[in-house]
Order: C-alpha cells, then sequence, then structure tokens
C-alpha cells in the first residue's frame, strides 16, 4: 500500500522546511527571514498567492510563538 494523502502531505511540508532552514546555518528551526523567504517563494502561486504581500511576518512570528524581537 503507498501513502496516504496525509503522509505525502506531511512529508512534503517537511522537505519544504528542511529547504528553508538550511539556509541561515540553524537546521532545526526557521529564522525570521527563512520564515518571510518561505512566505513569498512557497505562496507565490496558487489560491493564497493574493495573500502573501499583506502577510504581517511580526504578528505571524509572535503567534507561532517564537517570539521575535
Amino acid at each position: 500500500m503507498g501513502q496516504s494523502d496525509l503522509q505525502t502531505a506531511i512529508l512534503s511540508i517537511l522537505n519544504v522546511f528542511n529547504k528553508y532552514a538550511k539556509l541561515e546555518g540553524g537546521k532545526d528551526k526557521l529564522s525570521q527571514s527563512e520564515v518571510k523567504k518561505l512566505i513569498e517563494v512557497e505562496l507565490s502561486a496558487g489560491p493564497l498567492s493574493p495573500w502573501t504581500h499583506v502577510v504581517n511576518y511580526h504578528v505571524l512570528w509572535r503567534r507561532v510563538g517564537l517570539g521575535g524581537f
């Protein structure tokens, strides 16, 4: 039996995370600039693209419990 849709989605998310987490050295977490780049690049096409320009990265950063500045 192959992977379920959920397994495929989770693996895809992990692959995207890993792609951006290694940009600035720390592979276990995303820096603020890595999160910004991930959103700008990965959400620049498709149904969520109209919203990428209005994302407030500072608010997002605090809401996911990463502190910020």
